[in-house]
């Protein structure tokens, strides 16, 4: 499996997330006043000196601290040292806390079903860093978290290769952050000195440019990534007359993107839902034909989509090529139709995505 650069900005484009996690820490003090002889021990981890409030009678304090120590022997093991205990702990002995300190965790995401599970591997082959694992139910999630690969390998790659959707502003909000993070940290300063990241007057440059080049910005490669990650490949029968359409469906917030993809591919048809999700919508079988499926597979007939969906569209073209050859009104080119559509609607149900947490999403139809 070969990934290029362009379609893992389209497939970025679709299923990448960047976050920013605020995570504040808060750290326990709580410790026992030591014994003598045998039964001298420290019950609970000594992180500062203590500090005695009173000045009874030390015979006083060690009575005290056998019976504590009586109560605690009753505590199962593990307990003891999975939980701060504070039961039985005498006066002489100070509690408190140590500071609060702030951490910001950058994280970069992308995430995919388990039977498009070697896109996420080929990911992490690609960059040479970050791991795969489960992110629960059907799903699998490639995740890069370490500053040092963020900031030598995921940043550089999305300043060269730009995000077409507004997950451009989020990258950029996203390597604002880390740099602003960065700043304040004591920490040293030789992991991310090679480090070039873009200046705001080169960002707006970016965006400029962006605006004056918009159709001409997309390619062919960036296609099959941004369908791989949001595209739909589905057939309906309406009084046994086959509709083939592909779908590809976007918040509301991502309309003017998707005008300039409409005009890039220079078919479709946009509308909205109930919901707001914004679709194109490509159901003209000889415009599929003519101007999707050539942006979608070399002239040798080699397929460019990399996930499951793969499969799906081999299925979705056989029947675009009856209906063209008009064997859909054939009772034998009427079930390879059926057939074929069986299978694509039961594996458009697996992918299936509703308008949930993933943000980019809408349903089947």
């Amino acid at each position: 499996m070969q990934l290029t650069n362009e379609w893992i900005s389209g497939f970025v484009d679709g299923e990448g997330c960047f976050n920013i996690q605020k995570i504040k820490r808060t750290k326990k003090i709580t410790a026992a006043y030591p014994l003598r002889g045998k039964e001298s021990r420290v019950l609970f981890p000594l992180q500062q000196p203590l500090v005695i409030e009173d000045e009874k009678p030390f015979q006083e304090k060690e009575e005290v601290l056998k019976s504590s120590i009586r109560n605690t022997k009753r505590r199962d093991k593990s307990s003891l040292h999975s939980e701060k205990i504070t039961a039985g702990v005498p006066s002489c002995v100070s509690q408190g806390i140590q500071g609060e300190k702030t951490i910001l965790r950058h994280r970069f995401t992308v995430s995919q079903d388990k039977r498009s599970g070697g896109v996420l591997y080929g990911l992490k082959r690609k960059f040479k860093c970050g791991t795969v694992h489960k992110a629960g139910g059907n799903m699998m999630a490639f995740q890069v978290s370490k500053s040092l690969h963020l900031e030598k390998i995921i940043i550089p790659f999305f300043q060269k290769y730009t995000l077409k959707t507004t997950k451009g502003e989020s990258f950029r909000l996203f390597v604002e952050s880390m740099e602003k993070y960065n700043k304040v940290q004591t920490r040293s300063r030789d992991s991310i000195s090679n480090v070039t990241l873009l200046s705001e007057e080169e960002v707006l440059k970016s965006s400029i440019l962006k605006e004056k080049e918009k159709s001409s910005c997309f390619s062919d490669n960036w296609l099959c990534g941004f369908i791989d990650a949001t595209g739909c490949f589905s057939v309906s029968l309406v009084k046994d007359y086959p509709r083939p359409q592909l779908l590809i469906g976007l918040q509301s917030k991502e309309k003017e993107m998707l005008v300039e993809l409409q005009k890039f591919l220079k078919c479709g048809t946009l509308r909205t839902r109930k919901d707001g999700a914004s679709i194109l919508q490509v159901a003209s079988s000889r415009d599929l034909e003519r101007y999707i499926f050539p942006k979608l597979q070399r002239k040798g007939g080699a397929v460019l989509l990399q996930t499951s969906k793969r499969i799906s569209y081999q299925k979705f073209r056989k029947i675009v090529r009856l209906i063209i050859e008009k064997k859909h009104h054939t009772i034998e080119g009427l079930e390879k139709i059926k057939k074929y559509k069986t299978t694509l609607n039961k594996e458009n149900n697996r992918l299936s995505i509703t308008k949930t947490e993933k943000g980019d999403a809408y349903n089947d139809i």
